[in-house]
């Protein structure tokens, strides 16, 4: 049996004057003297391997953790001793990966090439418990068969469970699912380091009886068709049309006044004319002046007379004809039912009168009753 060389005891930070100087030549003769264990490494395989683990080595002496990591993640591929596994954990922890450096160094515990001395593995479950310290065991029990469990919303696994949920320090979810009833859930605080049992059993799904159906309401009594008709819009209409007979009436005012300004107008321009010719050749120029602005004047006002008739005219026909148009589609609304045939009894619950004869003991016929 070949003998495996053991490694001092390591902290992921520290390392001793001692370690410092033998580290590189041991680590190196583990790996080569544990050859022999493995299975399917070739010689050159193994070779690479050692070259490999001795540069991620000499990386972690100088801090540098992740170029150590990448180092002896190559050389776990190739040849995954329980030194190189060891090792590799120890960078993760030093990067506080805490979930890589647990199964790296798990890893180291249970690897069967080049098995770690005890005094390694000693120092291994040491280190192991650092990363430990960051996760809580979870234990999830339940009542109900054919129960699942999901946390965190991840895809649920069957219970019970072969071994206590690990998980990180922090808030989880839990939840627990059956078949046929209503799903049991759980927020936990996971501390570090804890241990914390839960019992989740889901509730039956309770079925809710129908409520019988409500009574139908009953049907209202029919009522007497209201008129559509609107007083509102019917008065409007009214004043619509008195608006439009009012515009309309000053539109014929204003065209007769503005017809006969222009009558006037024109015969001013002959008169004008006649007194001082075309271009004010004849007569005082200051007066021809003013008689043609006169004249210019009332022309003016007779065209805005003229305008003004119009718009008069198009306002009275559009007020008339919505104030008309409002009358007719609003009449006047008629009574369902009149005083007198208020007042009037019904046949049907209106007395009758009674009347009871019989004979009475002298000769004679007796009646008494009410009409």
């Amino acid at each position: 049996m070949p003998f495996a060389p053991r490694l001092s005891a390591i902290a992921p930070r520290t390392l001793s004057p001692r370690w410092r100087a033998a580290s590189a030549v041991l680590i190196g003769l583990a790996i080569a003297a544990a050859s022999p264990a493995a299975e399917g490494q070739s010689p050159d395989e193994i070779k690479i391997a050692r070259q490999t683990a001795l540069e991620g080595l000499s990386a972690y002496k100088a801090k540098e953790y992740v170029k150590a990591i990448e180092a002896f993640e190559q050389a776990r591929a190739l040849y995954p001793s329980a030194q190189i596994l060891r090792m590799t954990g120890y960078s993760y922890l030093a990067l506080e990966k805490w979930e890589k450096a647990i199964d790296a160094m798990e890893g180291a515990l249970d690897s069967k090439i080049g098995p770690l001395s005890e005094a390694d593995r000693k120092d291994v479950k040491d280190q192991l418990k650092l990363a430990l310290a960051h996760y809580g065991l979870i234990g999830i029990t339940t009542k109900v068969d054919g129960a699942k469990l999901s946390v965190d919303g991840a895809e649920p696994k069957p219970l019970p469970l072969a071994a206590p949920l690990r998980l990180p320090e922090g808030r989880h979810t839990f939840a627990v699912h059956a078949d046929g009833r209503i799903d049991a859930t759980k927020d936990l605080d996971v501390a570090g380091g804890s241990t914390v049992d839960l019992v989740l059993d889901p509730e039956e799904k309770v079925e809710k009886k129908a409520a019988p159906p409500p009574p139908p309401p009953p049907k209202p009594e029919p009522k007497a068709p209201e008129s559509k008709s609107s007083p509102t819009l019917r008065m409007i209409g009214f004043v619509g049309v008195g608006l439009g007979v009012a515009a309309g009436a000053g539109a014929v005012l204003a065209a007769v006044s503005g017809a006969r300004l222009r009558s006037n107008v024109a015969s001013d321009i002959d008169v004008h004319r006649a007194h001082f010719g075309e271009g004010c050749e004849r007569g005082d120029f200051r007066l021809c002046a003013y008689d043609r602005e006169l004249i210019n004047h009332d022309a003016d006002r007779a065209d805005g007379l003229r305008n003004a008739s119009i718009g008069l005219a198009i306002g009275a026909a559009v007020a008339g004809g919505g104030g008309l148009a409002l009358i007719l589609l609003n009449p006047p609304a008629k009574s369902a039912t009149s005083p007198r045939d208020d007042a009037r009894p019904d046949a049907a619950t209106a007395p009758r009168p009674r009347l009871a004869c019989s004979f009475a003991g002298a000769p004679g016929l007796f009646c008494a009753g009410s009409f």
